[in-house]
């Protein structure tokens, strides 16, 4: 079985990028702007919400991401990373 990775009084941050070489990020996500939420801080629980009025503006494309916890001392920790694939009309 998986190991959780306890998020006690981490934050999350993650953002989008068209290349993973932009300076600038598409999206921008936080605990801070309540797009990711900590729902469980010791089983390493959260969720993430995009909201549909951001998603509109994000032009369609495959881009890049990656997660980042950021512990209480502000070391930041990759989580995970890979793509996001943003797609206009109705998921199937």
């Amino acid at each position: 079985p998986a190991v959780p990775i306890p998020l006690t009084q981490n934050r999350l941050l993650m953002k989008v990028r068209r290349k993973a070489t932009d300076h600038e990020a598409a999206l921008e996500l936080t605990t801070e702007t309540g797009e990711l939420t900590i729902t469980d801080a010791p089983a390493g629980a959260f969720t993430l919400f995009i909201p549909q009025a951001r998603l509109v503006l994000l032009p369609a494309a495959t881009y890049v991401h990656s997660l980042l916890r950021i512990t209480p001392d502000g070391r930041r920790l990759r989580m995970w990373y890979g793509q996001l694939v943003h797609d206009v009309g109705e998921s199937r």
